[in-house]
C-alpha cells in the first residue's frame, strides 16, 4: 500500500481504526496487534444485547500475535476504542458477524464459531 494508518492528504480518507503492531506501540496504545481480519457494524437490535453505548459501533478483530486475538467496539464518531477491549484472548479470530437479532459470533482460523456474550 502506498499509506499505511492517517494521513494528511485530501485524496484519502482515513481509516476508522489504525494501530501498531506491538513492537511499534506506545504503552499506553488503545491496542495493538498484526493484522485486522473482520469487523461487523452493529446498529443495536429490539433484544437489546449490548448496552446503548455499543449502537452504531464498528466491531473488529485482530487475528492475534502468538495467538491472541481481542475483539475492539470502535465509536464510528469519534473514532476511538471503546475501552475496555470488548473481548480479549479469543485465539486466532479471523471474521466476525452480527445476527439479525443481534448476537455477535466470532469465527476463528479452525472454524471454531463462538458466540461472544456481554
Amino acid at each position: 500500500p502506498i499509506n499505511s494508518g492517517p494521513v494528511e492528504d485530501p485524496a484519502y480518507r482515513d481509516p476508522v481504526l489504525w494501530y501498531a503492531h506491538p513492537k511499534d506501540s506506545p504503552p499506553d496504545a488503545p491496542v495493538s496487534g498484526c493484522a485486522v481480519t473482520g469487523g461487523s457494524f452493529y446498529s443495536g437490535s429490539r433484544a437489546k444485547r449490548y448496552p446503548e453505548r455499543y449502537h452504531d459501533d464498528f466491531f473488529v478483530t485482530d487475528v492475534g500475535c502468538s495467538y491472541h486475538s481481542w475483539i475492539a467496539a470502535v465509536d464510528t464518531d469519534t473514532k476511538s476504542v471503546e475501552k475496555p477491549l470488548f473481548a480479549d484472548g479469543l485465539v486466532w479470530t479471523v471474521d466476525l458477524e452480527f445476527d439479525r437479532h443481534g448476537r455477535l459470533y466470532a469465527l476463528s482460523h479452525t472454524g471454531q464459531i463462538s458466540r461472544i456474550l456481554h
